[in-house]
């Protein structure tokens, strides 16, 4: 499958400054591989302690016709699947 956006994201933090009502996360950012329970038959991505959440952003690769879309990958505070939706 061909990807229709720019090889170079931009990862932007949803909150520059102090993430409202948090919920620390105890210890650092873990991602895990899953290639044990491919889904659609693909490995798959898992992030969990995410304290504090970015967005990343792909440029299309030509013209740009200013139409986005945007994917919140499910999980909240306990943990997102990652490349299951955002980065097909």
């Amino acid at each position: 499958m061909r990807s229709v956006f720019a090889l170079s994201a931009l990862l932007v933090p949803i909150w520059p400054g102090a993430v409202p009502d948090p919920h620390p996360a105890a210890g650092s950012e873990v991602t895990t591989s899953v290639e044990d329970r491919p889904v659609a038959g693909r490995p798959w991505v898992y992030v969990e302690r995410v304290s504090q959440p970015t967005m990343t952003v792909y440029p299309p690769e030509g013209t740009n016709t200013a139409v986005g879309i945007v994917v919140f990958p499910g999980g909240g505070y306990r943990g997102l699947p990652s490349t299951l939706r955002a980065r097909r």
